[in-house]
């Protein structure tokens, strides 16, 4: 703009304007950087190969599942680990329900339709969110929604050999043998 330009806006009284409008235009620029068009190709391509996002303190995964499946799959997880129920919201197409660990850790879980078959699970354990802690909780969930886990009979945790990172019970703390 030469000065003989802005002097006009001056006289006139629209420099306001013409300032409002140049600094909308600088702030939306600078909020739409260049990383947004790749950040959003790149949730895309996590979505379609199954792989879990970690965002704002909640793990989120997408599955190629009816909403039932998935609610089913999230009930299931939260009994066999032995979550307890503190609220539990069933609407149309979502599912919210707040469990506690028995650390007294709370857990926000959400489930939601995306499409006929396709369900977003979510998974925020406490207020800012626990990465591994939420891993291995929806590494539950993809265990049941997938294919083999209904032929594939799922192993004891905490019987001795199930998992060879952790040792087995001492034997005051083993089950007695069925009779």
């Amino acid at each position: 703009m030469t000065r003989r330009a802005l002097r006009r806006e001056i006289e006139r009284g629209t420099l306001n304007g013409l300032i409002t409008r140049t600094l909308a235009v600088a702030v939306l620029c600078l909020s739409c950087g260049g990383c947004t068009l790749p950040a959003l190709t790149g949730a895309l391509q996590v979505a379609e190969y199954g792989t879990s996002t970690f965002n704002k303190g909640a793990l989120e995964t997408y599955y190629q599942n009816s909403l039932d499946e998935a609610v089913i799959a999230v009930r299931t997880m939260v009994n066999e680990l032995g979550l307890r129920p503190i609220s539990d919201s069933p609407k149309d197409d979502f599912l919210y329900l707040k469990v506690m660990d028995e650390a007294g850790q709370e857990i926000f879980i959400r489930v939601k339709r995306r499409a006929r078959m396709l369900t977003s699970v979510s998974i925020r354990v406490g207020l800012l969110g626990d990465e591994p802690y939420s891993t291995a909780l929806m590494r539950e969930v993809t265990e049941l929604l997938t294919p083999e886990a209904a032929v594939r009979p799922r192993p004891d945790r905490f019987s001795p050999g199930a998992d060879e990172h952790f040792p087995a019970k001492p034997p005051e703390m083993q089950d007695p043998p069925p009779r």
